[in-house]
């Protein structure tokens, strides 16, 4: 949960000023449309159950630990190659004009559009790495909520990305995407998603959990 939290505030942060810097900001539907995509998330991940036998390991006790703060230093360095590619190549695909500011009333661009897709698929992309499972919990697949909920998310974000349903990208204050940054998102959400499963792996990998004494005292064959 605190991983998660750590890594969408740097998402959000960075999507933010890539923006301001830009002269651009969110609109409101998408600020709303994100805070709720978040709130499921979190809620779906909050149902997750047990895992139906005790294990003697347990998890790591402190947040500002090595493990912890290399799993988010390492999310969010793929999530920022994403939203940094993305955006730049909107910016080259569509330049703002130079007295764009970001107090000025709203107007859809390709660059908010940008934005608002790759952070929402970072988004999806974190709670998905971050999904601990076994030994403590049930896989995700078990949670087909959460399972759901993120596989939707990157279904919408991809129908949104491909101008299928134009109303809803009108709706959601987004403007058509060009094939060459559709095919940018698409490849790197899928990319950004993979190193972020890869790193979490491979740190649980390299800073295991400490086991219970008493746990294997009682299970020695464990």
């Amino acid at each position: 949960m605190f991983k998660i939290l750590g890594v969408n505030c740097l998402l959000s942060a960075f999507a933010l000023s890539v923006q301001y810097l830009q002269g651009v900001r969110w609109g409101d539907t998408q600020g709303a449309v994100a805070g709720v995509f978040s709130a499921v998330l979190f809620m779906l991940l909050s149902l997750a159950q047990p895992a139906q036998t005790l294990s003697p390991q347990r998890p790591h006790t402190r947040v500002f630990c090595a493990y912890a703060l290399l799993s988010i230093a390492a999310q969010f360095a793929a999530h920022l190659a994403l939203l940094w590619g993305a955006t730049e190549l909107a910016a080259r695909a569509q330049p703002l004009p130079p007295d764009a500011h970001p107090d000025a009333d709203f107007s859809p661009n390709l660059v908010n559009t940008a934005a608002f897709l790759a952070s929402q698929a970072g988004q999806a992309a974190t709670f998905a790495a971050n999904y601990v499972g076994s030994p403590f919990n049930a896989p995700l697949s078990s949670n087909r909520g959460l399972l759901g909920a993120i596989l939707g998310l990157y279904l919408l974000l991809s129908v949104l990305a491909s101008n299928a349903w134009p109303e809803l990208s009108a709706a959601l204050e987004l403007v058509a995407v060009p094939e060459e940054l559709y095919s940018f998102l698409f490849l790197g959400a899928a990319a950004d998603a993979a190193v972020c499963l890869a790193a979490e792996r491979a740190l649980r990998a390299a800073f295991p959990e400490r086991h219970s004494a008493a746990a294997l005292a009682l299970a020695p064959g464990i």
